[in-house]
């Protein structure tokens, strides 16, 4: 259990993801003093609907990975399976102001941060040959077309501004591009002989890369903008609350160095013994290899569009102390659904509070979801998570932790 806590502080500081609207928000009450504050937001996400986290934990920390584990997760596959995860830390700084846009009780706010996402969606037969190889598959020919991902690691700063009565804001961003892949792969098969002696292979496709995966931070293959915004609607005298959130409306264009690879090719190779390679006469004489390619690699730069992000909810304030939320969130990701969830929220004191709740959908099943938050005269401390079973367990899909702290800084009279 002690290596568990240690992965998901390491999850949770080393990771981090800069968050949506977290959970606590929706208490939020009016500033009555001029304030600044200096905010950190993290938050860590991966979910599949297969993938089993003893394998995510093997392939980042290394190790073994437990054939049987592999078995298991193939037997549960379907033909096209999803993985998908984001992470992201962001820091920011909000200055209350009575003439901000010549309005009170609004706050200026400057964001930092770097974050990263990914997603795929692929192939039972696929995930076979990657980690079990192709032995088993004699005679028969693998099928792993309809393949697609995307991975992006990027910087962002905003400039934005917040209604401190309702928790509504609007901020403009710069995103610098680090890293950029995606593909889209329409065909892909495998056949191997009976007698192992001869491949064949068919594909078609397109893979989007910036000229170096191994960026260093900052370094630049992409510049780009986007727009997030949340609007919060108190109804029935402040005891229910509407709040729509959306993120990464807008763009990246990565810049002339972007290779772009097309393929649409066959190949056939007829093997040697292995025995003979390592003989006296040269194997490589006998060999035979047929290709009918057609492949181009081109550099030019390339626009991409951000992966949209909504959340909305609805809240409902049962008495001072308790809430009731419900919400839907939807990330524009290949084969993400919807994610539906319902969260009860308590305030113990004026310092200590704590949320449960379910959530279903995205790129995995049900989960539930738990988080608490302290305040300490001007600090404030969360810690929530979305998978709260399966962050600790190697048999689960997925794991989540968010956390973050704010410090408050009153202002001179």
């Amino acid at each position: 259990m002690e290596w568990k806590f240690r992965l998901l502080v390491v999850f949770i500081l080393g990771y981090g993801v800069a968050a949506a609207q977290n959970v606590l928000d929706f208490t939020h009450e009016p500033i009555t003093e001029k304030y600044n504050v200096l905010e950190l937001n993290t938050e860590v996400d991966y979910f599949s609907d297969n993938i089993q986290n003893s394998l995510i934990t093997n392939l980042v920390l290394g190790g073994g990975i437990d054939r049987n584990s592999l078995n298991s997760m193939l037997e549960n596959m379907d033909g096209q399976n999803s993985f998908g995860g984001w992470t992201d830390v962001g820091l920011r700084y909000r200055s209350l102001s009575d003439s901000a846009l010549f309005t009170k009780n609004r706050s200026l706010f400057l964001e930092f941060g770097m974050a990263q996402y990914g997603y795929a969606s692929f192939p039972k037969d696929l995930f076979h040959l990657m980690f079990i190889g192709n032995a088993d598959k004699l005679g028969e020919t693998l099928q792993m077309s309809n393949m697609t991902s995307e991975v992006m690691n990027y910087q962002y700063a905003g400039l934005g501004i917040m209604n401190e009565s309702t928790g509504s804001y609007l901020s403009f961003n710069l995103i610098n591009v680090q890293n950029y892949f995606s593909s889209d792969i329409e065909e892909f098969t495998l056949y191997t002989a009976e007698d192992a002696s001869e491949l064949e292979l068919a594909y078609s496709g397109t893979v989007i890369t910036n000229d170096t995966l191994r960026g260093d931070f900052l370094s630049n293959s992409g510049t780009g903008f986007t727009l997030n915004g949340r609007y919060n609607m108190k109804l029935r005298e402040n005891k229910d609350l509407v709040s729509i959130e959306v993120r990464n409306i807008g763009a990246v264009q990565l810049n002339d160095r972007t290779r772009e690879l097309k393929a649409d090719s066959s190949w056939n190779y007829s093997g040697v013994n292995v025995n003979e390679l390592f003989s006296s006469d040269n194997p490589f004489n006998n060999l035979t290899l047929e290709d009918s390619v057609a492949y181009t690699d081109e550099q030019k730069a390339k626009t991409v569009w951000m992966p949209l992000d909504i959340n909305a909810n609805y809240f409902h304030r049962i008495n001072k102390s308790d809430h009731i939320g419900f919400s839907i969130r939807k990330r524009f990701f290949t084969d993400h659904t919807a994610d539906l969830g319902v969260n009860y929220l308590h305030n113990e004191s004026d310092k200590v509070g704590y949320n449960v709740g379910l959530s279903y959908g995205g790129y995995g099943g049900l989960r539930m979801n738990a988080g608490a938050h302290f305040n300490f005269n001007n600090w404030r401390l969360y810690l929530t998570t979305r998978n709260l079973i399966g962050t600790f367990i190697e048999s689960g899909k997925g794991r989540s932790a968010s956390f973050g702290i704010a410090r408050t800084f009153r202002q001179a009279p």
